[in-house]
C-alpha cells in the first residue's frame, strides 16, 4: 500500500516537473501560442502559483551557483540578503511591476483591466527569468575556468542580459497585445511607456544632485 502511495507521487510530481517545463519552453518559443492557452486563467493565484514556484526555483539556482564566486567575500552577505528579499518579491512584485506597466497600457488604450495586464507581465517576467539563470551558470563556469575578469565574459554577460529583457518585452507585448486586444506596438510602447518615465525623471534628479555638489 505504502509501496504503490509513493510511486504513485513520484509519477505525479514528474508529470508536474514535464508540465511545468513543456509551460517554460512554449512561453519562450512560442509567447502567442502561450498566451492563449491560458487566457481562460482566472485569479491572482491561479497564476502565482505557477510564477512563485518557478521564481524560487530559479532563485535557489542562482545562489548556489554564485556560492563558489562569491563566498568569503562581502559580495556572499548580500547574494545571501537578495536571496531572501526574492521570496518576498516573488509575491509582491508583480503587483507592484504591474501597477505601473498598467498605467503605461491606460494610456495607449488597453481597457480590459488590471488583471489582464498582470497575468500577461508576470508569465512575461519568467522569460528573464530564465535568462538570469543561464547568466549564473555561465558565470559560475566562467569563474571555474578563471575567465570571469576577461573582457569578452563581460560583453558575453551583458549581451545576454540585453537580450534577456529584450526577449521578455517582447513576449509581455504579445501577451498585452491578446489581452486587451490592442496592436503589439501599442501594448510594447505601453509597458516600457512609464518605467522610462521613473527611468529618465531618477537620471535628471540624480545628475542634478551631483551637479549640486560640485
Amino acid at each position: 500500500m505504502s509501496h504503490e502511495f509513493f510511486r504513485n507521487l513520484y509519477i505525479k510530481q514528474n508529470n508536474c516537473l514535464i508540465m511545468c517545463f513543456q509551460k517554460i519552453k512554449t512561453l519562450l518559443v512560442n509567447p502567442a501560442k502561450f498566451f492563449k492557452d491560458v487566457s481562460k486563467e482566472k485569479g491572482y493565484w491561479t497564476v502565482l502559483k505557477f510564477y512563485v514556484p518557478v521564481y524560487l526555483a530559479a532563485l535557489v539556482i542562482q545562489i548556489l551557483a554564485s556560492i563558489p564566486i562569491y563566498y568569503g567575500t562581502p559580495l556572499f552577505k548580500v547574494s545571501i540578503l537578495t536571496g531572501l528579499l526574492g521570496i518576498i518579491a516573488a509575491f509582491v512584485g508583480p503587483f507592484i511591476g504591474t501597477f505601473f506597466v498598467n498605467l503605461g497600457v491606460l494610456i495607449v488604450g488597453g481597457r480590459k483591466g488590471f488583471f489582464n495586464t498582470f497575468k500577461a507581465v508576470t508569465y512575461g517576467t519568467l522569460v528573464v527569468v530564465g535568462y538570469g539563470v543561464l547568466s549564473s551558470i555561465i558565470s559560475l563556469l566562467l569563474f571555474l575556468m578563471k575567465l570571469e575578469g576577461n573582457p569578452a565574459s563581460v560583453m558575453l554577460m551583458t549581451v545576454i542580459s540585453i537580450i534577456g529583457v529584450g526577449h521578455m518585452l517582447i513576449a509581455s507585448s504579445i501577451g498585452v497585445s491578446i489581452y486587451h486586444s490592442i496592436s503589439r506596438i501599442k501594448a510594447f510602447f505601453g509597458i516600457i511607456l512609464v518605467p522610462l518615465v521613473i527611468l529618465v525623471l531618477l537620471v535628471i534628479i540624480g545628475v542634478t544632485f551631483f551637479a549640486g555638489l560640485v
